[in-house]
């Protein structure tokens, strides 16, 4: 995965400079994350060490997850020390879950990277930091890939009409030993695509002409009978 991430930076400046971005506002510190239940997708990030952070229902937690009728107003505490996460059971109804078994009521128990945390309805992991700023990386370049337009094949040159400057002369007309077939009475010009376009484009501009000409007229009946109801 590293590699790939680095290769898709590599090889694209805008990429890497979205990553650039990314990086700089990355955290360098745990990140605790919902994993699934009603407040999904809600993050935590532990900066402080030795800091009691509080997640329940309440609005005052740390993380509030107050749609979550089986969480209690204060339900667990998480704190880091010298890089170590620890939680605590705050003596809930519905107890805490760490990796399927129920914690002990207010005893301290370490929280591993790889372990699932669950009170409730809502499941939460922890994400070491060189995980958050790789998740991060490589978020950016698959937003980047997402964005890059893609070419439309009616824009080659091999599709464009070619210029009347580049058309090829045709080859001098072959005698063939039969009757000839009845002459044809348009003008040779008109068989080019020089004068097809220059006819399509005369037959634009009477249509113009004449659109413009029935709007003015419209105008002015308009204005006439308002002037006749005075």
């Amino acid at each position: 995965m590293f590699d790939i991430a680095e290769r898709c930076v590599t090889d694209n400046p805008s990429t890497r400079e979205l990553v650039l971005r990314a990086m700089e506002g990355a955290s360098i510190h745990p990140v605790l994350r919902v994993l699934s239940g009603p407040h999904l997708g809600a993050s935590l990030v532990l900066a402080q060490e030795g800091r009691a952070y509080t997640i329940g229902r309440s609005r005052a937690c740390d993380l509030a997850l107050e749609h979550d009728g089986d969480v209690s107003r204060e339900h667990l505490e998480v704190r880091v020390d010298e890089g170590q996460v620890a939680i605590r059971d705050l003596r809930t109804r519905h107890g805490t879950r760490l990796a399927g078994a129920r914690l002990e009521p207010d005893r301290a128990a370490r929280w591993a990277y790889d372990s699932i945390v669950r009170i409730g309805g809502t499941e939460m992991d922890l994400v070491p930091p060189a995980t958050y700023r790789l998740e991060q990386l490589v978020g950016a370049v698959d937003a980047s890939a997402i964005e890059q337009p893609v070419d439309d094949a009616s824009d080659e040159p091999s599709a464009r009409e070619p210029e009347s400057s580049q058309l090829v002369p045709a080859s001098p007309p072959v005698a063939v030993e039969h009757s000839p077939a009845p002459a044809d009475t348009r003008p040779a010009a008109l068989d080019s695509p020089t004068a097809k376009r220059d006819a399509g484009s005369a037959a634009h501009k009477a249509i113009i002409v004449g659109a413009g000409t029935f709007v003015l007229l419209a105008v002015g009946v308009a204005i006439a009978l308002l002037l006749s109801f005075r």
